[in-house]
């Protein structure tokens, strides 16, 4: 039950921004849009010490407090052959 009003939560959001004309887009509306998108498709992993990890639950993201951490949490969710993408400082990567 959960699971389904973060989706309907995140689709709204994808609408409301996508009903936004492209001339009209606010500043920093990208980074929500590619951060709503991403979470709409992936499971999101968000390593730090810096921010409360419950701010992160927030964000329908998952916190960890390591890289090893983190690894764990995707490797028990995923498996242990499962494809990692890792992105450093993320917003100001571009993944191929």
């Amino acid at each position: 039950m959960r699971l389904s009003k973060i989706w309907k939560a995140l689709k709204k959001i994808l609408d409301d921004i996508h009903s936004v004309p492209r001339n009209e887009t606010k500043p920093y509306q990208w980074k929500i849009q590619i951060l709503a998108r991403i979470l709409n498709h992936y499971k999101v992993i968000v390593v730090t010490q810096d921010c409360e990890h419950q701010v992160i639950r927030d964000m329908h993201m998952t916190p960890a407090s390591t890289l090893d951490e983190a690894l764990s949490i995707a490797r028990g969710t995923m498996g242990p052959d499962a494809s990692i993408t890792i992105i450093p400082n993320g917003s100001t990567v571009i993944v191929e």
